[in-house]
């Protein structure tokens, strides 16, 4: 699940192997990201959870826990305008 996801996540972000690589840093090279992405390798938390930031998606996503790759700072954010614009305006 985890290579076909960050696979699908990097392309969603235009990204090459070797751009997602480097963007992760923790000695990746593109080698290694298309090894995840075939599922022959796996990734460590640290560097998970830069891709998840690289890609702007959430690690529930990358880990096939949910299908929606939304990161949970930006649910939070898009909840908190929808019940502001849910409030009165008490100062008309």
């Amino acid at each position: 699940m985890l290579g076909s996801r960050l696979k699908q996540a990097r392309r969603s972000a235009k990204l090459k192997q070797v751009d997602l690589a480097e963007a992760i840093g923790h000695g990746y090279t593109h080698s290694m990201v298309s090894m995840v992405e075939r599922g022959h390798r796996t990734m460590g938390f640290g560097a998970l959870v830069q891709a998840a930031r690289v890609l702007d998606v959430s690690l529930d996503y990358l880990a096939g826990l949910t299908d929606d790759p939304t990161p949970a700072a930006k649910l939070v954010s898009e909840l908190a305008d929808a019940r502001a614009a849910r409030q009165p305006d008490h100062n008309i």
